[in-house]
């Protein structure tokens, strides 16, 4: 209804009910890429609208930094891919869905390792000593590329430039990556399933010698056997087809969804079991996500409650990188066994390692979970908006390891087996508060923005490791069996612990103007005044400023009627980003007790403190100017 908070949506047959004030009330009926109509409803109770499709995509919707904007708004290097443009087929991740859809992403899958996520460069690199990995938001959430599933995901927006990533302050230096997961309005409960099955190979395996290669070279002459290398061991072993299989995955995604105008709800289930191109790589995964949605007093109070949990189990233990470089190097004549049925090593014990033998006298295992909740926003008066987000992300995992007797590294050392046992834990906690407001005066329209962020995020964990094992049957389940926790006292190292734990607080309050002159001269102003516990006492501040301006051309009277251009926008901009250190406390002197170096002082044994790094006061931000002109 024209003018007030109340509406209402459609359902899946565009059936919709809605109480009104009075017969001069009007209704305002919306949907995007469909123009915009207004009705008097009158003395009717009874409508049939039709829509009428709109043929410029301006008044898209994208979502920038907190918040959304018409597409043809736009001032900054913003792009947007809705699911229907998604890269269809098996998708590893978020990243493998816009491969190939935003100009100057490169989306890169570097290993087939199924538990790797894709790679992700915007631009290029743009830090020094810090990750190049833009910033993932799912929901206005900090989470990862395989946070949610790539089945549950809507759209995904990327903020390319500095002048669109500024107000994310030190977080927005390598671009930002805005996830919108599924969310349904009013419809009748739904239940939907969707799966696949993918089969891989390798596209183009690199050429090697063959067996028949060398013995055809070992009697032309060009290889001369010598003491060391004899070369024609006498079988023929395709190597890389010894540690490769054809792998087999599938993906399989349950959701339910309905509910009506005041509340609705999307439940999702996702599970998935893939393999990976090396023998024994395996990712298995549940998935679990539910978001509701509840709208009360006239649609001013609306309040989301997004939960995802993630359950995680993969193999976790060769070096594949190692065991690859093996295979393509190891001779093709020689053998994966010797007569006796035994691992075949190099008989001088040092020039290869048999490939194969490390993926199967090891053990390991892998989890991880995550769960984040969210958001509430108040509307008390129109295009007034008040958001509140609060999320508490946890990322825990377990991990363990295991080497059996006949692993190359237990004959090597002369040990009986090996096995480690660690667990990390990450918290991150964030409150983000915003208010926003929307005003059109005749030509002038204006968007004015003001928020506060806090973050938190703590990490800790241990880890152990110990050796000299009475069995295998335990793996790494039973450390302390190992007997070289004993024969460390006597100066033997083959065991160990550590652990470890720090926090670090991210604090930012920000701003932003849009505004916009009869849809032809756009401009936009962001700030954003940032702290970090990360830097040294003098610079624990930085400022974050950007700039970005639009002149659409095709508005004007020159142009208005020419029939060749629908619509024409030139743009520049111009941003600061910035980037902290991974470590939590370089600008702090640390000291630290070498529990290596101990010396016995009256009869006790006493550990020395050493210094670890001088405090650095001046410890400052990188930051990164960035100009952007687009047309």
């Amino acid at each position: 209804v024209k003018d007030t908070q109340s509406g209402t949506v459609t359902n899946e047959k565009g059936y919709f009910k809605l109480d009104v004030p009075g017969s001069a009330s009007v209704l305002v009926i919306s949907f995007t890429g469909y123009a915009t109509q207004e009705i008097v409803v009158g003395s009717r109770t009874s409508l049939q609208i039709v829509l009428e499709t709109q043929e410029s995509a301006l008044d898209e919707v994208v979502v920038i930094g907190y918040g959304k904007q018409r597409k043809g708004d736009v001032t900054s290097a913003v792009a947007s891919v809705k699911q229907e443009d998604f890269v269809k087929g098996f998708a590893r991740d978020a990243g493998q869905l816009i491969q190939g859809k935003v100009a100057g992403l490169a989306v890169v899958t570097s290993s087939g390792d199924p538990n790797a996520t894709t790679q992700i460069s915007l631009r290029g690199n743009s830090t020094l000593l810090s990750t190049t990995q833009p910033l993932v938001l799912i929901d206005g959430v900090p989470g990862a590329l395989n946070t949610v599933p790539p089945e549950d995901i809507e759209s995904i927006d990327v903020l390319k430039d500095g002048s669109a990533a500024a107000i994310y302050g030190t977080r927005g230096t390598n671009g930002v990556v805005l996830i919108t997961t599924r969310k349904k309005g009013d419809r009748p409960a739904t239940i939907s399933y969707d799966g696949y099955v993918s089969v891989q190979t390798i596209a183009r395996k690199m050429e090697f010698l063959d067996a028949e290669d060398y013995r055809r070279l070992i009697r032309e002459g060009v290889l001369v056997p010598t003491a060391d290398e004899k070369y024609d061991y006498g079988t023929s072993t395709d190597w890389l087809k010894e540690i490769t299989r054809t792998p087999i995955s599938h993906t399989h995604n349950l959701s339910f969804q309905g509910g009506n105008a005041q509340t609705n709800y999307v439940a999702t289930v996702n599970y998935r079991k893939w393999e990976g191109l090396f023998k024994r790589s395996d990712n298995e995964q549940l998935t679990g996500r539910v978001d509701i949605n509840h709208s009360m007093f006239d649609g001013k109070l609306k309040v989301n409650l997004n939960v995802i949990g993630r359950n995680r189990l993969y193999f976790d233990a060769p070096n594949y990188a190692y065991i690859y470089r093996q295979a393509i190097i190891r001779n093709p004549t020689d053998s994966v066994y010797n007569a006796a049925g035994k691992w075949k090593e190099d008989p001088n014990g040092y020039f290869y390692d048999n490939p194969v033998r490390p993926i199967y006298e090891v053990d390991g295992e892998a989890d991880s979970e995550c769960a984040i909740t969210a958001t509430s926003s108040f509307t008390p008066i129109r295009d007034l908006n008040f958001k509140l987000l609060l999320s508490s992300v946890k990322i825990s995992g377990v991990t363990g390891y295991f080497e059996t007797f006949d692993h190359r590294a237990s004959e090597l050392n002369r040990r009986r087996g090996y096995a480690s046992r660690g667990t990390g834990i990450t918290r991150d906690n964030l409150m983000e508060m915003t208010g926003d407001y929307t005003k059109t005066l005749q030509r002038h329209k204006f968007t004015i923005l003001g928020g506060y962020s806090y973050q938190s995020v703590t990490n800790e964990g241990f880890s152990m490791y110990n050796s000299d094992f009475p069995t295998e049957l335990y793996t790494y389940n039973r450390m302390q069996s190992g007997d070289q926790l004993r024969l460390q006292t006597l100066g033997e190292v083959g065991s160990g612990m550590s652990s470890y734990k720090n926090n670090h607080k991210l604090i930012g309050f920000f701003g932003r103007l849009n505004y916009a002159w009869d849809d032809r001269y756009l401009l936009m102003l962001s700030m954003r005044y940032e702290g970090s516990t990360k830097f040294g006492r003098n610079y624990k501040w930085g400022t974050f400023p950007a700039v970005s301006a639009g002149w659409r051309i095709s508005k004007e009277p020159f142009l208005a009627g020419s029939g060749f251009i629908d619509d024409m926008k030139i743009r520049a901009g111009f941003g600061v980003t910035g980037t902290v250190p991974s470590d939590a406390y370089l600008s702090l002197i640390s000291l630290n007790y070498d529990g290596s170096s101990r010396f016995l002082y009256n009869g006790t044994w006493i550990q020395p403190l050493v210094p670890v790094r001088n405090p650095n006061p001046d410890l400052r931000w990188e930051k990164k100017e960035e100009y952007n002109i687009g047309l």
